[in-house]
């Protein structure tokens, strides 16, 4: 993955031992001469039998559920049962591509090639590497990624370090396991500067569902992030909608009207423009729609059949009064 990710690294060039030292996944204390593998290269990359003797309470699960609600029932799930290793890099890659699979959102084309990562997936991938990188693997509570037709839910042992206003603001980092979240770096995987939870509220906004939730609970202490899938109108709301109103232009320029009552264009009422020599005034201003005159009143304003105001288009005929 780093091949990939920086194909002129120098830690390429290393044999598999030296990679794990760079990586700061195996240490040497230089005051006593002891060496070994750290807490974060125990994580990463050991196995699950192995991280439970330093961490007694460590867990991985991953439930995908088949309806939007809270009964725990599952049709997959990844938990380290023997099968796998049971460690967090394995658990990511297993995770991510469960979680991307089948995913509702459509592609897009840069300088003509199709696009798969979509801002939506960019969400995915730091949810997953912000829960496993900010856990607290002492405390009680296992790390717990959830998928429902609906929803993303992410759950990490352990409260924020910092406000949650902050958090979303971004712009300010205080990862609870720096060397693992460096790990995930490398590899193009997290984001620095607290930038993290930002990206997933864009990602999100992107789609116009509704605003992720982050919170925190206490006893046992821990971190929930939700990621409903859900438009900010229920669907048949916007189905009425679609039935009520229409539409005209595009982009900035569109126009949302209610059937049967198009809004009028300048084009329209404004047909024609003639004047009297080359001295304009608003007083020469004249113009036919159709059979119907656009006319002055007595007040100097323009009258349209097309509208139900006057029209102010000069403030220099008009009186005080």
């Amino acid at each position: 993955m780093l091949k990939d990710e920086k194909p002129g690294h120098p830690y390429l060039e290393q044999d598999d031992f030296a990679f794990l030292q760079s990586l700061r996944g195996w240490r040497r204390d230089r005051t006593t001469g002891k060496e070994g593998l750290t807490l974060a290269g125990l994580l990463m990359f050991g196995r699950w039998s192995s991280i439970q003797e330093a961490f007694p309470y460590y867990f991985l699960d991953y439930q995908e559920q088949p309806e939007a609600k809270t009964e725990l029932c599952w049709v997959d799930r990844l938990v380290p049962d023997g099968t796998w290793s049971g460690n967090l890099f394995d658990f990511y890659r297993r995770v991510y591509r469960k979680l991307i699979a089948e995913l509702k959102v459509p592609f897009s084309i840069k300088n003509g090639q199709r696009k798969e990562d979509t801002p939506v997936h960019v969400a995915l991938r730091e949810a997953l590497v912000n829960t496993l990188v900010h856990a607290d693997y002492t405390g009680r509570l296992s790390v717990l990624v959830v998928k429902r037709p609906n929803m993303f839910g992410f759950r990490n042992p352990g409260g924020l370090r910092l406000p949650v206003e902050q958090v979303i603001r971004g712009g300010e980092s205080d990862c609870r396991n720096r060397t693992l979240h460096q790990m995930f770096l490398l590899i193009g995987l997290g984001e620095r500067g607290g930038s993290g939870i930002p990206k997933i509220f864009s990602g999100w906004q992107s789609q116009h569902w509704r605003q992720p939730l982050l919170r925190e609970k206490d006893l046992p202490e821990q971190t929930l992030l939700k990621l409903h899938m859900l438009d900010l109108l229920p669907e048949s709301v916007l189905n009425t909608l679609r039935g009520m109103l229409q539409s005209q232009g595009r982009s900035r320029d569109k126009v949302y009207y209610l059937s049967g009552s198009a809004p009028v264009s300048p084009e329209q009422v404004f047909v024609s423009v003639t004047s009297s020599g080359n001295n304009e005034t608003a007083k020469d201003l004249t113009t036919t729609t159709g059979t119907e005159s656009l006319h002055r009143n007595e007040q100097d304003c323009l009258i349209s059949p097309l509208l139900d105001a006057p029209i102010i288009d000069s403030l220099a005929v008009l009186s005080p009064s």
